[in-house]
């Protein structure tokens, strides 16, 4: 609630508005990732300044600060760094597998893997973006080229 444009009232008290923090993830136009030939990447963005990466796509530079954050697309390919499969969970239905995926251009995120047999999934194997009515995920590639 506001008392006035220009102040904020946090916990019952009234402060300067200027001092609350920014929002950071930009949420009205976020776009999480495209299709584009084929191909699912992730829409995510670079500081011009630092050359940090984020993914989604923020309005800040999470190292400098600075608003100079640009789009930047992320994918279609990965190495599977690390994964664990959640046996419990309160709001999805388990178990279901996640892992850390790392991106040619150093990015690293948190995706959810699917399409996998438990015995063929470890660490450092490559996987690729996907995505369904449910959004996107990673699923691994097949060892022989050829896609799952």
């Amino acid at each position: 609630m506001r008392a006035h444009d220009s102040e904020a009232v946090i916990l019952g008290e009234t402060c300067d508005a200027s001092t609350s923090p920014l929002p950071d993830l930009i949420v009205e136009s976020r776009q999480d990732y495209i299709e584009e030939a084929g191909n699912v990447l992730l829409v995510g963005c670079q500081s011009e300044s630092s050359g940090s990466m984020a993914f989604p796509a923020r309005e800040f530079c999470p190292v400098s600060g600075a608003r100079d954050m640009k789009p930047m697309t992320f994918g279609p390919e990965g190495i599977l760094y690390s994964y664990s499969k959640i046996h419990v969970s309160s709001s999805r239905p388990t178990p279901y597998t996640i892992g850390y995926v790392d991106f040619r251009n150093g990015l690293r995120v948190l995706a959810h893997i699917r399409n996998v047999n438990d015995q063929d999934l470890t660490c450092n194997i490559p996987v690729e973006l996907k995505s369904d009515d449910q959004g996107w995920f990673v699923s691994p590639i097949s060892h022989q080229g050829s896609k799952q």
